[in-house]
């Protein structure tokens, strides 16, 4: 009997993936028989132990469509079943839990996806009502995504709020000399790189930013962006590299309509120090009371953050205690063995 199964077996892109490894590094040194489904594209390899790890192998239509025949063989051996953004169709533990970690399917039309995406999140948002009383815990990275989540699916089940952290593996560039520029990360629609240059168009010369620095792929970005010289775009850039990238910028921009956490946010002013950030419901949590300065750009509300200082308190946390929170609520569901 397994203490606890977590289905990683979606792509762990980004954040996942770094829940993911941090998760394995937490059950490595407890007391608790662990197994871990995960994507063959997360770089993991099978492995036996405490911490058992089974890769899986699945195609595009296997997600799309939730096939999750590998499941089978466990249902029934563990005390709980968590599922990363992975829809439960079956009972699989004891208890299930499910953890919701793309908000998209309960944005369509209401933030910017384009016909591809939305087609993918309108069948993602059906089977997350369809599963919506297959968990007896779900969660998400922000009150807000609970909130929409709930709101779509009628969903039963106790909500927690789980959050990312914002560890960064290896130590943040200090004293290094800041650059004229601002830094975006992403460009998929809903981030609105259109959005984020108009602002630096309107506000970058107060605010001593000379140049646009957009890392992400380029055929995203409009023309007249792309062809303006102040505008540099960088498709890929390693994390050691981005990290290097964000500490010597002098902010970090986010224009995106929606998030499910303020991952991004927090590593952005972190690492850069300043930070301005489209006024969303994630990242006015990532705020709580704190003072801060708000500028408008087209009628769309930014806040302008100059110090780490201003967010809140419940935006510092570590890892283990994420995975501590985790544990708090299944123990007092259902005991698990061990610490």
């Amino acid at each position: 009997m397994y203490d606890i199964i977590f289905d990683f077996s979606s792509s762990p892109e980004r954040g996942g993936l770094r829940r993911l490894v941090a998760y394995l590094r937490y059950f490595e040194n407890k007391n608790l028989n662990v197994l871990f489904l995960v994507s063959s594209r997360s770089g993991l390899k099978d492995r036996t132990g405490k911490v058992e790890v089974r890769v899986i192998e699945k195609g595009v239509l296997q997600n799309a469509l939730l096939i999750s025949s590998y499941l089978k063989k466990y249902v029934g051996s563990a005390r709980w079943f968590f599922s990363y953004g992975i829809p439960i169709t079956m009972k699989v533990g004891q208890r299930n839990w499910l953890h919701i970690s793309n908000v998209l399917p309960f944005y369509i039309g209401r933030c910017t996806l384009g016909m591809t995406l939305t087609l993918k999140m309108a069948l993602r948002r059906w089977q997350f009502g369809w599963c919506a009383f297959q968990h007896d815990v779900y969660s998400a990275e922000s009150q807000n995504s609970i909130n929409e989540y709930r709101r779509i699916t009628k969903a039963s089940g106790r909500p927690v709020v789980l959050g990312n952290s914002s560890e960064l593996d290896g130590a943040i560039p200090t004293n290094l000399k800041k650059e004229p520029y601002a830094i975006v990360l992403g460009t998929t629609s809903y981030k609105r790189v259109d959005q984020t240059y108009e602002l630096f168009r309107m506000h970058g010369e107060k605010l001593g930013i000379k140049r646009l620095r957009i890392v992400g792929q380029s055929k995203n970005i409009l023309r007249r962006i792309s062809d303006d010289p102040t505008v540099e775009i960088v498709e890929f850039i390693p994390e050691r590299d981005l990290v290097f990238a964000l500490a010597t910028a002098k902010y970090f921009i986010s224009s995106s309509e929606v998030e499910n956490s303020p991952t991004a946010a927090l590593e952005g002013i972190a690492v850069t120090g300043r930070a301005i950030l489209r006024k969303i419901p994630a990242i006015v949590e990532l705020l709580g009371d704190s003072d801060h300065e708000e500028i408008d750009c087209n009628g769309v509300k930014y806040v302008l953050l100059e110090s780490r200082r201003q967010l809140s308190l419940a935006a510092d946390v570590s890892w283990s205690q994420i995975v501590e929170k985790m544990l708090d609520v299944m123990n007092s569901q259902l005991s698990l063995q061990g610490e």
